[in-house]
């Protein structure tokens, strides 16, 4: 039986000195070697399963949230007292370093699931069975998808493209160029196979990959690189499939609510199984609850968890976008947001004397904990995470072809967003119009932050970040400036991307940390 060493991801493996490999290079007993498994449907699909967990888990445990959404202009840490948790202040302040625990991570979660794509890819390379081809295609859409937000996040991070032998546990810094090049062959290998997935129509369900996902997450990819024209295309593709559709309910249910799991405009979610058990599986819905101690909920009519920890706090600028687009009694805006008062007209109120601190007196309801989503079992949820909605695909779209010389397509799909939000249509549509409306439409989902950087915003946006945290008091006031500080906010040359992690500058002699960020 062939020798295996069991790795999770590039990480892992780059913490592994010489002397430790040759120890764990070992017959192992009572264990599948590679030359044995992969050979049915049922190992092939035993393979994908740690794959979908662990995507689901990324998000339910709360990382990629944080590090996909804490840093830009629509979110305050939040927590039970400033200072309680400094690894999101960080985050949410650019006061952040390479030490920093989401920042690891998450940087280790992406290159696990590369490693078990790897695995699957390596070792299934002429799939002979239909099971077998789809579990490829999926390997091949999570490892692009995983590569994506590297890419995005952290800019030059090394490529393996297979599972690396223990002389190529030292990777260099990846071109961008390159790095794009392997996400489109892979995306584009998953489509053409036609392998993945599709839904019959709008309303059915489909709890796997599916084509139209694996299309619009290739063309995120165009517009990450302006590649206007092939990304309206691809776009085009998965709006004209006519599959999926912006969801007519309630807006407020968007997020957090089990019913509209699957629901028509669901485009990229990860399926949470009911366990009440299983506590990770609500650490993200508990971590964005409101904090539920600091309040009285007497006669509280809202469909809101009272447990929570308090995090992602929105900030005043997100309400004051939303106000200044839609007004006071916008649909979207109290579908998305609660202010204090508006707490106050449902029986919820803070206790006499207390402070939230990090609140503006915000709050957050189309990314709240919902009574209807909590299991029975406090921290538990059955909501499944949210990684792509149709409204996205529509604004990026519409994107492609505004930059890409279709205003009037550009117009119809950022107007289709607009009568779903009850707002009257636009008569002419502007790159300004595009950012507005996928900030307000899209906000606590992932791409706020990263929308700022590729569009050369983040420097001017978020150059004061984290210096003025608000706290919010029992008789209704906000303090705007309850705490001040002379450092923190986004600096230009340091922030475009997040650094390698400490641990995996120490072992990795062959890695350059990106530019602003201290040396090995």
């Amino acid at each position: 039986m062939k020798k295996i060493i069991l790795s999770l991801s590039l990480i892992s493996v780059l913490f592994a000195s010489a002397s430790c490999v040759g120890q764990l290079d070992i017959t192992q007993h009572g264990v599948t070697g590679t030359d044995d498994y992969y050979k049915t449907d049922v190992e092939a699909r035993e393979a994908i399963a740690p794959v979908y967990y662990q995507w689901t888990t990324m998000y339910a445990g709360i990382t990629f949230f944080y590090l996909t959404n804490f840093p830009s202009d629509d979110m305050y840490a939040g927590g039970k007292a400033r200072g309680a948790n400094t690894a999101i202040e960080g985050l949410s302040d650019f006061t952040f370093d390479e030490s920093n625990s989401h920042i690891l991570n998450g940087f280790t979660y992406f290159y696990q699931m590369i490693y078990r794509c790897n695995a699957i890819l390596d070792n299934i390379q002429n799939p002979d069975t239909a099971v077998k081809k789809q579990v490829v295609a999926e390997a091949r859409f999570f490892r692009a998808w995983s590569y994506f937000y590297l890419t995005a996040l952290w800019g030059t991070p090394p490529i393996a493209d297979h599972v690396l032998a223990p002389s190529e546990y030292l990777q260099p810094n990846a071109s961008q160029a390159d790095l794009y090049a392997l996400m489109e062959s892979d995306l584009k290998a998953a489509i053409e196979s036609g392998a993945l997935a599709e839904k019959a129509n709008k309303n059915s369900v489909v709890v796997t990959i599916t084509k139209q996902a694996a299309q619009a997450m290739l063309g995120k990819v165009y517009v990450w690189q302006k590649k206007w024209g092939d990304a309206a295309s691809i776009l085009d593709a998965v709006i004209l499939s006519d599959k999926y559709a912006l969801y007519q309910g309630d807006y407020g249910d968007l997020l957090s609510s089990p019913k509209t799991d699957f629901c028509c405009e669901n485009l990229l979610e990860a399926n949470i199984i009911r366990d009440d058990s299983n506590r990770i599986t609500g650490m993200f819905s508990v971590s964005m609850g409101w904090r539920g101690e600091l309040f009285t909920w007497n006669g509280c009519d809202l469909d809101v968890e009272t447990a929570g920890f308090g995090q992602g706090n929105p900030t005043k600028e997100l309400y004051d976008a939303f106000v200044a687009r839609e007004g006071v009694d916008g649909y979207r805006l109290n579908r998305t947001l609660l202010t204090y008062d508006q707490l106050k007209e449902h029986n919820v109120a803070l206790k006499t004397g207390q402070t939230f601190e990090q609140n503006a007196g915000i709050f957050a309801y189309k990314l709240r904990y919902s009574k209807e989503s909590e299991n029975g079992t406090l921290y538990t949820t059955h909501t499944n995470p949210r990684y792509m909605r149709y409204a996205e695909v529509l604004l990026l779209a519409a994107e492609a072809h505004l930059m890409g010389g279709d205003p009037n397509k550009a117009k119809d799909y950022v107007n289709q967003i607009r009568t779903r939000a009850q707002l009257p249509s636009l008569t002419a549509v502007t790159m300004d119009d595009i950012k507005i409306e996928k900030r307000l439409e899209l906000c606590f989902e992932n791409v706020r932050y990263m929308d700022l950087q590729r569009w050369g915003d983040a420097a001017t946006v978020l150059a004061n970040k984290g210096r003025e945290i608000p706290a919010l008091k029992s008789d209704g006031t906000v303090n705007m400036k309850a705490y001040t500080y002379t450092y923190g906010g986004y600096q230009k040359n340091k922030h475009e991307y997040y650094p390698f992690p400490t641990k995996e500058m120490n072992v990795n002699t062959k890695l350059e940390q990106n530019p602003g960020w201290g040396e090995k």
